[in-house]
C-alpha cells in the first residue's frame, strides 16, 4: 500500500479516502467467513455502549458463531416455518 493523493490504495483499486459503505460492504464479503465474524463483532462494540452482556445474548452470539464457522446446520426455510407453527414437516 503506497500513499497517493487521493489516499491508500487497499484493494481493487479502491482508495481509502474514497470508500463509502458500499464498497466497504463489497470488499468485507470477500473476507473469509471468521475474519468477517471478527469484523462484525467490531463493527458492533464500536457503536453499541459497553454493557455486560446477558446470558441470552452471549448464548444467541454464541449460536450465530456455530452456524457460520460450520458447526451446525440451519433450519432450512420449511423446517423454520414448521416450526414456527408448532407443526410436523410433511414427509
Amino acid at each position: 500500500m503506497h500513499p497517493t493523493r487521493q489516499g491508500l490504495n487497499i484493494a481493487h483499486g479502491y482508495s481509502l479516502w474514497a470508500m463509502n459503505s458500499a464498497d466497504l460492504s463489497h470488499l468485507a464479503l470477500e473476507l473469509p467467513p471468521e475474519e468477517r465474524l471478527e469484523l462484525a463483532r467490531r463493527l458492533v462494540e464500536s457503536v453499541v455502549v459497553p454493557v455486560p452482556i446477558s446470558e441470552a445474548v452471549a448464548e444467541g452470539i454464541k449460536r450465530i458463531e456455530e452456524i457460520a464457522l460450520g458447526g451446525v446446520r440451519g433450519l432450512s426455510e420449511e423446517e423454520y416455518h414448521a416450526a414456527l407453527n408448532d407443526r410436523p414437516l410433511p414427509p
